[in-house]
Formats: C-alpha cells, sequence, structure tokens
C-alpha cells in the first residue's frame, strides 16, 4: 500500500503518525511524506519559473528537519519512507504528486488553525485498502 501523508506542522503529523502507526500494517506499505511550502504570490509571473518563491527558501531547511523527524518515526515502527519537500500550492501538489506517485491513500491532518481538535482525514483509491492494523 503506497500512503502520501500530507504534512504541515509538528502537531498535526504527530496525530497523522499515531493513526498511520496504530491502524496500518508494515508489510509492503511505502510512505511519501510530503510537505508543501505555499508562495505568497498564488502563481509565478511570466518571466518567473513555476516554484520560485525566493521569500520561502529559508523555510526549505525546517521543513526537511520536520519530515525527517516523522520519516525516522515510521522506519522506527517498520513503514519505508521517502520524503519531499515542494512550493506549490498545496492542494494541488497534494493530488497531483498522489496520481503521479500512484498513491492508494492521501492521510492529512488539520493544519493547526483549530488547536483544541486535531483531526485526521483519508482518502482511499480503493476502499477495500482501508483496514485496520488486524492479523
Amino acid at each position: 500500500m503506497k500512503i502520501l501523508m500530507g504534512i504541515d506542522d509538528l502537531k498535526s503529523s504527530e496525530n497523522l503518525v499515531r493513526a498511520l502507526v496504530t491502524q496500518f500494517r508494515t508489510e509492503d506499505a511505502k510512505v511519501l511524506a510530503l510537505h508543501v511550502l505555499e508562495p505568497v504570490e498564488p502563481v509565478a509571473p511570466p518571466e518567473m519559473s513555476q516554484g520560485y518563491a525566493p521569500e520561502l527558501e529559508g523555510q526549505k531547511k525546517p521543513a526537511f528537519m520536520l519530515l525527517e523527524r516523522i520519516a525516522a518515526e515510521l522506519r522506527r515502527a517498520g513503514f519505508s519512507v521517502e520524503t519531499s519537500v515542494e512550493i506549490a500550492d498545496a492542494r494541488e501538489t497534494i493530488i497531483e504528486t498522489a496520481m503521479a506517485w500512484d498513491a492508494d491513500l492521501i492521510l492529512v491532518g488539520s493544519h493547526g488553525k483549530r488547536a483544541s481538535r486535531v483531526s485526521c482525514w483519508a482518502a482511499y483509491r480503493n476502499p477495500s485498502l482501508a483496514m485496520p492494523n488486524a492479523p
């Protein structure tokens, strides 16, 4: 099973990791932890390349560090994990990456705007794959 995790911040990612570790088997599971940095200007002017956002350069390193922390935790639990940081529109990039990577599951958490309630959302390509961690 290929699981794409959309990572936004540490709080929601901790809940995503907990949900993934407790609800899914590690056998044949591949996880892609994706963090998308959104530029201030949603569409680059024609003279600039897509994804060019100099204002986000300083955020790349912390984003990679967050993803590596999450990846290490998932690897300890037995999952195979890849990481990726992209600069683009988060919604479009999550969907496009899931399609290109042929993900079976997209797992995302709330983005921290509701500190009192953190939730996880999942979208399955094949609903029969939605099986809890059972023998």
